[in-house]
């Protein structure tokens, strides 16, 4: 072959290879940053020489055995051409566009609302009013057993997501248990078939512990959810005001008094030899022993504290929270509404509700299609309740999806013991952060969004003087250099200072298997339907 040809080959094989490297480059989303029609203009420019070269070469070749170095030279100066334009493109959009300098290697990547959806099912899908839409993302139905959590502060946007969830749970007519603040979700989404429940509203259920017993050994499980477990040294103490209440409860349960008022005179004021005489028998009776006035004190003042407000139930109520869950035929709603300056009385008993229901969702025979949704607003401002760590691990199996709205996590922290806090937390896979109102929650979710190692092009400019040497000795000159480099740095996908000051209504949402969506809630005001109280 002669060299001139040969020449000719290698200029068009090496002009083609760096062309397909480009555009393979550019397809595959290496040049991020880059303005996208820049880039194809050069593109377009080097694969037009360079069909031309290839188109007036090859046949000349063919037809002559003539070479064509010099057109092929043409061809390697416009590709040189091009691939100098490109790079230059792709540093000053590094050094002067804030984001477009970064590439994400491995870790935490953040895409937005549409780039998110488009991935988990193409350009085309469109969320419908079943569907759980979370700013714009659609939860895939296999996701919403693993729950859900709602973090902000307020004002934030927790309520706009929340009322999306239950606004495509009554498409689906699905039925929901609700801790309902002021009771917003009840005067927006009430309607007929729906109870409520809060002792200080007229509209109120009348519900009895006693309409809970079925079995026995009931009365224990109600006690445990009127008194949540207790932490550190005052563990005991909780343990000795279960039994306390859960042993009278069986007593007058045994003989027939269903009457609350009697309840609460034999755990909270009955004399020794009274209550001894209803316990005698019982592992409660060690508490009616003689010189066991102090521990039968501490005891009752335990109870106190979480049963003080049952003196605003009705004697003899019948709703039961239990055969409301059981109730399968039954479509509509249970709210457990509380307003502000009501919260420090019902924080137990709105608690004791919703243990019930979740304990109770715990017993229904395995279906994890039969969607049944426990929406606890405000977790982190609630009672403890006991159950919520059991349920948010095994309520899969049972159909229950359960919807956490959070403010802070220190509040959560100090409700459940830091380490519960950080079980619930971690069993609730879906997760949409809102703009946070304190430090520790806002680095918390930073943390939980995860890292990311990046590699960032970096420019160095340094000036330099020269003199001018042996002919010139008193002249000096200056200069300047640029040098670029790649520098692969690990950082915080979300700063909790971004987190603090998110807009409203606009946040982060992580979906387990994708990369983290900025996302923006849709507000969608909804009328008041009733009021959400009435006294």
């Amino acid at each position: 072959m002669k060299p001139a040809l040969a020449l000719t080959l290698v200029i068009l094989a090496v002009s083609a290879f760096f062309l397909a490297r480009n555009v393979f480059g550019t397809l595959k989303g290496k040049n991020r940053g880059a303005v996208a029609w820049v880039v194809w203009l050069w593109l377009g420019l080097w694969a037009a020489a360079l069909v031309y070269g290839i188109a007036s070469a090859v046949p000349r070749w063919l037809a002559s055995g003539e070479s064509s170095a010099l057109l092929a030279l043409g061809v390697a100066v416009v590709s040189v051409f091009c691939q100098t334009r490109l790079w230059g493109h792709y540093v000053a959009r590094a050094n002067y566009a804030p984001h477009g300098q970064e590439t994400v290697v491995r870790g935490t990547e953040v895409v937005g609302a549409g780039d998110l959806q488009a991935r988990m099912y193409g350009d085309k899908a469109k969320p419908a009013d079943v569907d759980i839409e979370i700013g714009g993302v659609v939860l895939p139905r296999m996701l919403e057993a693993q729950h859900m959590l709602f973090s902000g502060t307020t004002g934030a946007g927790k309520t706009q997501a929340i009322n999306r969830v239950l606004r495509a749970v009554r498409q689906r007519g699905q039925r929901a248990l609700i801790a309902d603040p002021a009771g917003g979700f009840f005067s927006r989404f009430g309607r007929p078939g729906d109870v409520l429940f809060n002792p200080f509203d007229r509209r109120s259920v009348d519900w009895s512990p006693f309409a809970e017993i079925r079995h026995d050994y009931d009365c224990q499980r109600i006690a445990k959810a009127a008194v949540p477990d207790g932490t550190g040294e005052g563990a005991e103490w909780h343990h000795y005001a279960q039994t306390l209440l859960g042993e009278t409860l069986l007593a007058l349960h045994q003989r027939g008094e269903h009457s609350v008022k009697r309840l609460l005179h034999y755990v909270s004021a009955a004399d020794t030899k009274e209550l001894g005489e209803l316990l005698a028998g019982t592992p409660a009776a060690i508490l009616t022993a003689k010189g066991n006035d102090k521990m039968l004190n501490n005891t009752r003042g335990i109870i106190a504290t979480y049963l003080g407000v049952w003196r605003y139930l009705p004697d003899a109520g019948t709703f039961s929270v239990r055969e409301w869950v059981q109730d399968e035929t039954r479509e509509g709603w249970l709210f457990v509404t509380y307003r502000d300056d009501q919260m420090g009385m019902l924080r137990g008993l709105v608690a004791s509700i919703l243990e019930l229901g979740i304990v109770e969702g715990l017993s229904l025979s395995e279906n994890q299609e039969r969607g049944l949704w426990f929406v606890f607003d405000e977790v982190d401002s609630l009672g403890k309740v006991s159950s919520l760590r059991g349920g948010l691990t095994k309520l899969r199996k049972y159909g229950g999806r359960c919807v956490l709205g959070l403010q802070t996590v220190s509040q959560l922290r100090e409700t459940y013991g830091r380490d519960e806090a950080q079980t619930l937390l971690a069993n609730l896979s879906t997760k949409l952060i809102l703009r946070a109102g304190d430090n520790e929650t806002a680095e918390y979710f930073s943390k939980e969004l995860g890292e990311q190692d990046i590699d960032r092009l970096q420019m160095t400019t340094g000036q330099g003087t020269s003199s001018g040497g042996v002919l010139n000795p008193g002249h000096s000159s200056e200069s300047s250099n640029t040098s670029y480099n790649m520098q692969r740095v690990r950082q915080a996908a979300i700063l909790s200072s971004e987190i603090l000051n998110l807009p409203d209504l606009h946040g982060f949402l992580k979906i387990p298997g994708q990369p983290v969506g900025a996302v923006q809630v849709e507000y969608q005001a909804m009328p008041e339907v009733q009021p959400g109280f009435q006294g």
